[in-house]
């Protein structure tokens, strides 16, 4: 019963970003409040990102029947939202070239496997 309320609590939350982020980008011009408005986008984006890609990762190790799967598909999640929300930041300040693309996204993967590692070697 806890992982269904947890998915539950999570997609209302996910789907309440989401409208937020529509909301944001429907009503908040970025040359009139250039920090707020930017702020408000990115962290709508961040949130709903983040919601969505958790429960993508529920939904996939779901059928593998994985112990842990809400804390990996969270973790996974994050990352991945930390690195698409992390390019568009870069592209936002103009200093996005194609080997910064590579080194973040390295950089990223480079987190996820010594995260992995290390909870390994803990069991």
């Amino acid at each position: 019963m806890l992982f269904l309320t947890y998915f539950t609590a999570l997609s209302f939350g996910t789907i309440i970003c989401w409208i937020a982020f529509l909301l944001v980008i429907l009503n908040i011009d970025p040359t009139k409040m250039f920090g707020i408005g930017i702020a408000a986008f990115f962290s709508s984006l961040f949130l709903s990102l983040l919601g969505t890609f958790t429960m993508l990762g529920i939904y996939i190790r779901r059928g593998f029947g994985n112990a842990e799967v809400i804390f990996t598909s969270f973790r996974q999640g994050a990352l991945l939202t930390i690195l698409l929300v992390g390019l568009l930041i870069l592209q936002l300040l103009r200093v996005l070239t194609w080997w910064d693309g590579i080194l973040f996204v390295l950089s990223v993967i480079l987190l996820e496997f010594t995260i992995r590692n290390r909870s390994i070697s803990y069991e």
